[in-house]
């Protein structure tokens, strides 16, 4: 696929000795709740990375940085399932690590009247990637997709502009969606964050 993406993906990859991974993965969290409800705090450890403009880590410093982002963005009964909380979150997280910044946020309602058009969805998404900024997305339904689960935060790294195709990483590996389908078809919609340097 060729579109618009992160300059530097390799600094989300993450090696486990001979093991290697495309970003972070939720389940190396220690305790079965965080492991259950943890994929905001892991996205937001991803963006927070990336960000720092670090290089490629080894799992251990990944999880630190996991460990690190759940005192923020810290899931409720229901995880974190708003963009707003979300963004409280990791606007303190990244306040603590002396990284300023400002969110872009895109919400997409249930109510599919009321959505942003695809085009819209699109561009906001490149417009996070053209400014070096991977790109939080919340499903809180895959209307059928594969790869994607419901009530799930993933990080977009890549977005063809013109079919909307995109790639996310999510539990340590590559995946595609399409991101006009999904507006079609998601039930409960979900939302788009990516930040900016004031």
């Amino acid at each position: 696929m060729t579109g618009i993406g992160v300059a530097a993906q390799e600094r989300l990859d993450v090696c486990d000795g001979m093991t290697a991974y495309a970003g972070f993965d939720q389940e190396w969290y220690g305790a079965r709740w965080q492991r259950m409800a943890g994929c905001g705090p892991t996205v937001a450890a991803e963006q927070l990375w990336y960000l720092r403009g670090q290089g490629s880590c080894d799992k251990s410093a990944a999880i630190r940085v996991m460990e690190e982002s759940w005192r923020y963005v810290t899931p409720g009964a229901m995880g974190t399932h708003k963009t707003s909380a979300y963004v409280d979150g990791a606007r303190a997280l990244f306040a603590a690590s002396a990284i300023p910044v400002q969110a872009c946020c895109l919400n997409v309602p249930d109510r599919a009247d009321l959505r942003p058009s695809a085009e819209m969805a699109i561009q906001f998404v490149a417009q996070g990637l053209r400014a070096d900024c991977p790109v939080a997305f919340l499903n809180l339904h895959a209307g059928g997709l594969k790869d994607l689960d419901d009530w799930h935060w993933v990080l977009v790294v890549e977005i063809d502009e013109e079919t909307g195709d995109a790639v996310f990483l999510d539990q340590g590996k590559r995946f595609k969606f399409n991101l006009a389908d999904w507006l079609e078809r998601s039930r409960k919609g979900g939302g788009f964050v990516w930040w900016t340097r004031p």
